[in-house]
């Protein structure tokens, strides 16, 4: 796993665990108020961190990262509050989790069709395709294939799904079905309207819109 600090001398601190095919480029123009420590590339699940110098320390999980929220949970603080958003703990679950078609399409991507994976599955208009591919991800294919693979393989581990305080989902999501989404968290989420299919963060500016939904 990788992992960047930014800090803006604060005494809290959110833990922003990306999702799939991340990296650090892409949330490079997304604000917070407090120290932001940004998590990408599951291709293994090594993690040290020191949160005891922390007032507070709050989560927000994003697709892939809300699985691997549950799969760290020895290793993490107790958290303030705890969002996740367009993602749940069951990643491959044959319900709830991503259906086998879109997994294949994901295993598949190259210079050749990503766009139209972008554009299709993770962006709701031409607006926001722009904002997008100005902050790409720079990971290779094959990086993220890889990611993909240990992904699934850590589904088939035993583990504790993890609480959330509030979930935030895309009603246009084509990655996590939003009916089964609503079904899975029954109350706890909040519903965005013609959002950004797959990548909500394209209608916010800071984490801090994130946790005050």
């Amino acid at each position: 796993m990788k992992t960047k600090l930014i800090e803006n001398n604060s005494n809290d601190l959110v833990l922003f665990l990306t999702g799939w095919g991340c990296d650090d480029n892409q949330f490079k123009n997304f604000y917070s108020s407090k120290n932001l420590l940004l998590c990408w590339d599951y291709s293994t699940l090594d993690f040290e961190f020191d949160f005891r110098k922390y007032n507070k320390v709050s989560l927000l999980a994003y697709s892939a990262g809300v699985t691997i929220a549950c799969l760290l949970q020895d290793k993490l603080p107790k958290f303030d509050k705890k969002v996740a958003v367009n993602g749940n703990p069951l990643m491959t679950d044959k319900k709830f989790g991503i259906s086998n078609k879109i997994i294949d399409l994901m295993l598949n991507l190259n210079l050749d069709n990503c766009m139209d994976f972008i554009s299709t599955y993770l962006v709701y208009d031409e607006q926001e395709l722009k904002k997008f591919l100005a902050a790409p991800s720079y990971r290779p294919f094959e990086s993220s294939k890889q990611e993909l693979i240990k992904l699934q393989e850590y589904c088939d581990l035993k583990y504790k799904p993890m609480e959330f305080d509030k979930v935030i989902l895309s009603d246009t999501d084509k990655v996590f079905s939003p009916s089964t989404q609503q079904e899975y968290f029954k109350d706890k989420f909040v519903l965005l309207k013609n959002a950004a299919h797959h990548t909500p963060f394209l209608r916010f500016n800071s984490v801090d819109e994130l946790f005050s939904l």
